[in-house]
Parts: structure tokens; C-alpha cells; sequence
């Protein structure tokens, strides 16, 4: 809300609904709170609705947004204390698959958001028009909501904006490669602070690395202090013949 208080409502229906809505997150949480009480450990939800966005000296701007929300292990019903639980990756990787279908290409941004778990949050953008944040909910609202206490990940996209960026999309069309290409996986080592993007933009520069898909990351034991390894995928292919072993590792390297 950037500082600015959000309208009161006249007339009420509830002490808990005084003021108008600036974002969806409380309403996708509550229902997430009600689900995990019967026992529903893997939950992915999603709504859409109105909110209103306080302005200075005028009435708020109203729009209509989406918001999702993943909690629990992975795999429905385990319970293995070395499951692996929803990360801030998998609810990337489920937008990244809707703007792939939309053909749009959103950008990724680090960047604080105060009810978001410090560096697993980021800011989505396409060409600089905000659509959107992505991140981890932080502990103490976990604990405000009575929600079980492992990861949440939560997102809320500007609906109306992300329908406008796909009908402001110019189409590209290229021929299909006719000759095949390869696959190879590569783990970087950086340090903590650089995004995770930043690098893949660097490899995807290189003109014989047609995509790269970034697949794991880890950091704790075994690794130097304020360090994590990224794990990408690359998908490298000259587009007039096979490319060599030789040539395909040095490109790798």
C-alpha cells in the first residue's frame, strides 16, 4: 500500500471487514488455515477477486487479481520426515508454465516484501509493467494464521495486466531445427546474492545454448560460506548441423 491506509467501510457486515481489500493474500490463507485442520497435507488453491489500491486523495483503483497458494510435502499423503516439501522453485515453475502458454516471458526479481520470507521473494515484471509478486510467507504470519509450520508459497498476479501483456506480444516464428541437438547438465557454483536468473540470462547469451533451465539448488554443508550451487539444464544446438562432442564441451565450458 506504500504507506497509505486503506478505505473504511461505512457500514460493515463484520468488526474483521472494516476496510476494502488491498490484496487476496489474507483471504487464500485463511481458507488454507481452514483446509490444513482436516488433515489435507499437500494443498495447491487458487481465487480470483477484486482489490482495491489505496491512493492519495482519491478514491482507490480497483482491479482484479489471482492469487495461489502451495503448501505441504509433494507428494500427496507422505509423511517422511525426508520429504521434501512445495518451494519457492515449484510455484515458480507453475507460473512459468502459464506464461509459456500465454507466450509471454516474465521476468523474476529479487526483492523484499515485508509479509515474505527475507530472499524467497521476488517481484515479476515484463518489460518493466509490474504483474505481480512470488515468495515464502514468512514465519510470524504462518504462526498469525494458525498454519502448520512448513513452507508456504504464495503468488498474486494483476489479472487485467497480465491480459493486456499477451495482446501486447509480438509473435516470432522460427523454423524447426533439422538436425538434432544436445543435452547437458552443468552446477555452478556463486555466491548467495546473485539471482538465479542473472546467471541463466549469461549462459542463454552464448548463441549455441538455445534454452537453459535451471533444475536445482543447494547450500549448506560442503560448500564455502555465503554460497549456493545452481544446477542448469542446457539444451545446446547449432541450427545448420551436429555440433561434436569437442565443440559441445566447449561450449559447456
Amino acid at each position: 500500500t506504500d504507506g497509505l491506509s486503506p478505505l473504511k467501510v461505512a457500514n460493515p457486515m463484520s468488526s474483521d471487514r472494516e476496510y476494502l481489500r488491498t490484496s487476496l493474500f489474507g483471504n487464500i490463507l485463511s481458507t488454507l488455515a481452514y483446509n490444513q485442520r482436516y488433515q489435507r497435507d499437500e494443498l495447491h488453491l487458487f481465487e480470483i477477486g477484486r482489490v482495491f489500491s489505496p491512493q492519495f486523495e482519491t478514491l482507490p483503483v480497483e482491479k482484479e487479481v489471482v492469487v495461489g497458494v502451495l503448501s505441504g510435502p509433494r507428494i500427496r499423503g507422505w509423511r517422511d520426515r525426508d520429504q521434501r516439501f512445495n518451494d519457492f522453485f515449484d510455484a515458480k515453475g507453475i507460473l512459468e508454465a502459464l506464461f509459456t502458454r500465454m507466450e509471454i516471458t516474465a521476468q523474476f526479481q529479487p526483492h523484499e516484501i515485508p509479509y515474505l520470507h527475507p530472499g524467497k521473494s521476488a517481484r515479476i515484471t515484463l518489460n518493466n509493467l509490474a504483474l505481480g509478486v512470488i515468495g515464502e510467507v514468512h514465519p510470524r504470519i504462518l504462526d498469525r494464521f494458525g498454519l502448520a509450520p512448513y513452507p508456504v508459497i504464495i503468488f498474486e498476479l494483476d489479472l487485467v495486466g497480465l491480459i493486456k501483456a499477451k495482446g501486447q506480444i509480438e509473435l516470432q516464428y522460427q523454423p524447426a531445427p533439422r538436425v538434432p541437438g544436445a543435452v547437458r547438465d552443468v552446477a555452478l557454483l556463486v555466491r548467495s546474492n546473485i539471482p538465479a536468473n542473472q546467471v541463466q540470462d549469461i549462459i542463454q547469451a552464448h548463441n549455441m545454448i538455445q534454452r537453459a533451465i535451471l533444475f536445482d539448488v543447494y547450500s549448506g554443508e560442503g560448500l564455502p560460506e555465503n554460497t549456493r550451487s545452481l544446477a542448469y539444464r542446457l539444451y545446446i544446438q547449432a541450427a545448420d548441423r551436429t555440433l561434436s562432442s569437442l565443440e559441445i564441451d566447449l561450449i559447456q565450458q
